[in-house]
């Protein structure tokens, strides 16, 4: 069998200043040996268990000492049973080897072997290749906290580029640009329904509604995939002009609402065929209004105009409040579907695409506020939270403000594609076409 070898040289600093020397604080499971001329010590690490393809909660951490207790470096060798797994470190000048290990995907009991290939004081031929310990873990499928990353590929490979990642509380949707549509409910499952939808998908072609709903857009081309991912239905436009762009949400009562950047009428819909007028956006403002974008919130529906103003249109009542805002209140003027759009206690957070920062728009005080320092290009609800969300490690909640998420550091060992949240966590695709995940 070949040998997957991590080499690892570690310089460790000598203390020449002190009479004796202690072990860093050990945590978890010791493992000592002596070997020639020489103390090999693992302070922390062994008999651990985490999932498959997992990192380990605990890194695993060596120390090596003469036979008179002083630290010393060593050229040690690192051998996986295993060899799907992985072993991340860093170069430091501490006295303590440190480096994580991510556990294979074949075997259930694996093996870390760490062997000295120059070990002097046990032959009388010099210094030989001795093992020195053979640090344990079990794999299950059971995922502790921390990073999960899939041991395989869920898009199979057949896949030319990964053009998003939607959620919402029950479901995980992954959509290729081949125009397969791989979908879940559980992020640590093998198994993902596919549907195979158009030949090609272009980045933001896809919308989930409220309902669970996808509703697609793609050059007057418009249609809904049902909320199992599994079906698909073409969309019967109300606009006298049949060319005309729309965007839709799903409003309180299950209708569909639409509109269009270049007409003030707003229809809606029980089953995206049959269309009757909701309301019209125009107000008393001298200017045409023309529709950026359109979101949808309990018994409201919300459409953002270039005229800096937003218009409210209450469901239940019909009544439409229109708020008018100063000129740029949130930036240049966008296309209509240039915006992601989420309402929180009467606030409007608006994401433009590719743009990163968020504005928000009070209605109660008539004012916006800019958060132009957040790294996010994407808008989404999670467990009844707001999220900013950027790249894996750049994870913004609302709490009156957005407040960067902490997580551990993720390993990366491929390129993240696409990011968003789900249950509260990030969840990504790498460009391997491998989940990742946090679990709390």
């Amino acid at each position: 069998m070949s040998r997957l070898l991590y080499l690892l040289f570690i310089l460790v600093v000598i203390c020449v200043s002190c009479n004796e020397e202690s072990d860093p604080e050990p945590a978890g499971e010791k493992l000592s040996k002596v070997k020639g001329d020489y103390i090999y010590t693992v302070t922390q690490g062994n008999n651990q268990t985490a999932s498959y393809g997992q990192y380990l909660s605990n890194d695993i951490k060596i120390v090596v000492r003469d036979l008179r207790g002083k630290i010393v470096s060593k050229y040690l060798e690192f051998e996986l049973l295993d060899e799907t797994g992985s072993i991340n470190y860093s170069y430091n000048y501490a006295d303590t080897i440190t480096f994580s290990w991510k556990l294979g995907c074949n075997l259930s009991n694996q093996v870390l072997t760490i062997t000295d290939p120059s070990l002097c004081g046990v032959s009388q031929d010099g210094c030989i290749e001795a093992q020195i310990f053979e640090i344990n873990a079990t794999a299950t499928k059971t995922v502790s906290t921390g990073w999960y990353q899939s041991c395989q590929p869920i898009l199979g490979e057949d896949y030319y580029y990964i053009a998003d990642i939607l959620t919402n509380d029950a479901s995980i949707i992954i959509i290729t640009g081949e125009g397969g549509i791989y979908s879940s409910t559980n992020p640590f499952s093998d198994s993902w329904s596919y549907y195979s939808f158009r030949s090609y998908i272009d980045y933001n072609d896809f919308k989930m509604l409220n309902n669970g709903e996808l509703f697609y857009r793609d050059n007057y081309d418009y249609g809904l995939i049902n909320a199992n991912y599994s079906g698909w239905k073409s969309i019967t436009s109300p606009f006298s002009n049949s060319y005309t762009e729309f965007d839709m949400v799903v409003g309180g009562d299950g209708k569909y609402y639409v509109v269009s950047e270049y007409e003030t009428q707003v229809y809606s819909s029980s089953d995206g065929q049959t269309w009757s007028l909701a309301f019209d956006i125009e107000s008393d403002s001298y200017y045409y209004s023309e529709a950026q974008g359109i979101s949808g919130h309990g018994d409201y529906i919300y459409i953002i105009t270039s005229n800096n103003e937003v218009v409210k249109y209450n469901i239940d009542t019909s009544a439409k409040t229109v708020y008018s805002f100063p000129n740029g209140a949130w930036g240049t003027y966008e296309n209509l579907g240039g915006f992601y759009i989420e309402v929180v206690d009467n606030k409007l957070f608006l994401l433009k695409k590719y743009h990163y920062g968020v504005t928000e728009i009070n209605l109660s005080t008539n004012t916006t506020v800019s958060y132009s320092s957040i790294y996010a290009n994407k808008l989404n609800f999670s467990n009844g939270d707001l999220y900013a969300i950027g790249n894996i490690d750049e994870i913004y909640k609302w709490n009156s403000s957005f407040e960067m998420k902490q997580y551990p550091q993720f390993e990366y060992n491929y390129y993240i594609t696409q990011v968003n949240i789900f249950k509260g966590n990030p969840i990504a695709i790498d460009d391997s076409g491998r989940l990742i995940y946090y679990k709390n």
